[in-house]
């Protein structure tokens, strides 16, 4: 059988058919301990306006173009998330693999790959063509998340699963080499938080937003699994107020 995480004809008809599922994930974020929003902060990291048109690969739903100005295109694996991007931002978007962007080299003057690197079937060969339709003159910014993001969901998952999820198939630890071998400036950003979660129902609904990518791989069947992680966060909410879950992202800032 493919991996559920890097086969494109999955992706496309289940993990990503349309933004609910990433919906249900982010919504987990609501409940972190302090104010600081990810995609402002992401973006905050680097000079606007861009210095040429700015390609949201793995686009997504929009999020981050909505939130800059000038030209900007959005492109996913996705036909869905295309067309959710092209309401969202008001831009126009190309359904591509990063492997095989249709943009002339050195065309782009920023390029954004938030959370999908882990995605590419070949992430090497994803970096190589991130950089060569990045002008000479542009920016990368990749967001990944660490080996240690969500970890105790994330045990509690697999002990629920009987099994090792492969939740982060490309951390970025993992990342930086990779990114290094192409420009001659990697900066990582580090965003760190913790997740204090009062309704152990957006925590069964993030570990079910992930069946598509992994339960594959559980020994269980997942709505067990999500039954028996939702009566973790209620117990953990019982005992102490809530379900507290460290989450560890980054922003990896490259330059050619």
């Amino acid at each position: 059988m493919s991996d559920a995480r890097t086969d494109p004809e999955r992706l496309r008809a289940e993990a990503y058919a349309d933004s609910g599922n990433l919906s249900a994930r982010i919504s987990i974020y609501a409940y972190r301990d302090d104010d600081v929003e990810l995609i402002p902060w992401v973006l905050g990291l680097v000079a606007w306006p861009a210095p040429g048109p700015v390609l949201d690969v793995g686009c997504g739903p929009g999020r981050y173009l909505e939130a800059v100005d000038g030209r900007r295109v959005a492109s996913d694996l996705s036909f869905g998330m295309v067309a959710e991007a092209v309401v969202a931002a008001a831009a126009p978007g190309i359904q591509a693999d990063v492997a095989r962007l249709p943009a002339r080299t050195g065309s782009i003057g920023r390029v954004l790959a938030p959370h999908m690197l882990y995605h590419a079937p070949d992430p090497a060969a994803a970096v190589l063509e991130l950089r060569r339709v990045l002008h000479d003159d542009g920016d990368l910014v990749v967001v990944l998340n660490t080996g240690d993001h969500l970890s105790e969901l994330r045990r509690a998952t697999e002990a629920a699963a009987g099994a090792d999820l492969g939740w982060e198939r490309l951390t970025a630890e993992d990342a930086v080499p990779l990114l290094e071998a192409c420009f001659s400036s990697v900066v990582v950003h580090h965003r760190e938080a913790r997740l204090l979660v009062t309704d152990p129902a957006a925590v069964g609904a993030y570990v079910a937003s992930s069946e598509s990518l992994h339960a594959e791989r559980s020994n269980r069947p997942w709505p067990d699994v999500v039954d028996q992680v939702t009566t973790w966060a209620a117990t953990e909410v019982a005992r102490t107020g809530h379900a507290e879950i460290g989450m560890h992202s980054t922003a990896i800032l490259c330059r050619p």
